[in-house]
């Protein structure tokens, strides 16, 4: 039904037909946007089987030399990185099996500004990071370590927008079950 009136549209409404200017990949993505915000924490059901220590959490969040080193791209009250998005308030705005997947499964659902690029200069240079802005002549770009990069699309071979996230796939093999749940409890105390 999401799919139809996003394609169709809703006549006689602000909702117009999409359909013809969305590929259904995109459709796809904007339906599990949808989803992941229609549902409140108050509405889940889901329960991590291990309750988690949210000051725990929070010291594995913002320990630059830690496992997670969450706040090297994420930020909380203005404190951390800015290549991923901020998570301020997650706890209100997405569901817990949400939050949960996305640090199990980070690539699973990117928000468009944060999809990963990667170019290719014409002396053989791969720069990969988020795309910040760009036009049809240049492209401007945040490495995971924070070194911008403003380049002229005539400089480059190629340029292509990633299917995997810049967060580390493998965070489930860094912290151990404890410190997974910590850290989640830390994440759901942000309301």
């Amino acid at each position: 039904d999401i799919a139809r009136v996003i394609q169709n549209g809703v006549p006689n409404t602000t909702m117009k037909k999409l359909g013809d200017a969305l590929k259904p990949e995109q459709i796809g993505k904007l339906i599990a946007h949808i989803r992941s915000l229609a549902r409140s924490p108050g509405e889940s059901t889901w329960k991590p089987y291990l309750t988690g220590d949210p000051q725990s959490g929070r010291k594995i969040f913002f320990d630059p030399q830690g496992k997670g080193q969450c706040a090297k791209c994420h930020r909380v009250g203005g404190e951390g990185g800015r290549i991923g998005p901020a998570i301020d308030r997650i706890a209100s705005r997405r569901a817990p099996e949400f939050v949960m997947e996305s640090i199990l499964q980070p690539s699973k659902d990117i928000a468009s500004e944060y999809e990963a690029v990667a170019v290719a200069t014409k002396e053989g240079r791969v720069i990969t990071g988020l795309r910040v802005n760009e036009t049809n002549f240049s492209i401007q770009l945040y490495e995971e370590n924070g070194r911008f990069h403003s380049l002229l699309k005539r400089d480059l071979d190629e340029c292509k927008v990633l299917k995997k996230s810049l967060m580390p796939e493998n965070i489930a093999e860094q912290l151990t079950v404890k410190e997974l749940h910590d850290l989640f409890a830390y994440l759901m105390s942000l309301e």
